[in-house]
């Protein structure tokens, strides 16, 4: 249907696959007062190393991720309309 356009592979975190009560148990292990006190946010950054740590990412192939599973479903019924409508001989009927 679409094969003009090429698949990106884009990563990103499974969260359906984290490991959620590591996460709190670490979270509920680290002493905030002392990692905020008098640091600056990257510096702080504990939650993402943690979902760095804990969640697992995925890749998906995905011809354009900005368009919905509804959409894709919508593209593919016009694209088996019109094949259908080409083979059936109409559009030559229609151009005599």
């Amino acid at each position: 249907m679409l094969t003009n356009q090429t698949k990106r592979k884009t990563e990103r975190y499974a969260y359906h696959k984290g490991d959620y009560e590591a996460i709190r148990k670490e979270m509920n292990d680290v002493k905030w007062e002392e990692l905020l006190q008098d640091k600056d946010v990257e510096t702080a950054w504990k939650v993402q190393e943690l979902m760095e740590k804990y969640i697992p990412k995925c890749r998906t192939k995905k011809k354009n991720p900005y368009i919905n599973r509804k959409a894709e479903q919508m593209m593919k019924k016009k694209y088996h309309l019109w094949k259908k409508y080409v083979e059936s001989g109409m559009m030559m009927m229609m151009m005599k």
